[in-house]
Formats: structure tokens, sequence, C-alpha cells
């Protein structure tokens, strides 16, 4: 099942990404369609990239 793991800002005026499992394969995903799908944890609930990996530092090395 897709869900939200966390938010990545968009880079010189893209739009803000969410980095969503896929039930163990991770995908950048638009944030309005994360939005407009309706996917779990709500968006404004997910941390940004920075605060992810500073809490969770292992995932960083599955996550690239």
């Amino acid at each position: 099942m897709k869900h939200g793991l966390y938010r990545i800002h968009g880079i010189g005026g893209q739009p803000d990404d969410v980095r969503i499992d896929l039930g163990g394969i991770t995908a950048p995903l638009e944030e309005s369609l994360y939005r407009a799908r309706r996917h779990l944890p709500p968006v404004d609930e997910l941390p940004w990239q920075d605060a992810y990996f500073a809490k969770n530092p292992a995932a960083k090395l599955s996550d690239a």
C-alpha cells in the first residue's frame, strides 16, 4: 500500500514532492497529486526531508 514518508522542497520554482513507499520501493510524487489522491498520512503531517533523515539516519542509506 502506498504511504507518504516525507516532503521534498521543489527546486527552481518546481512544485514540492512527497516521497512515497510503494511496498519497499520509494518514489517521488508531486504534492498536488498526493493531496488529490488522498494518500495517507496527510501531507501536512509529513516531515520535510531533512527532519525525516535527522530522525531516521539509517533510512538515508536505503532511500538512495
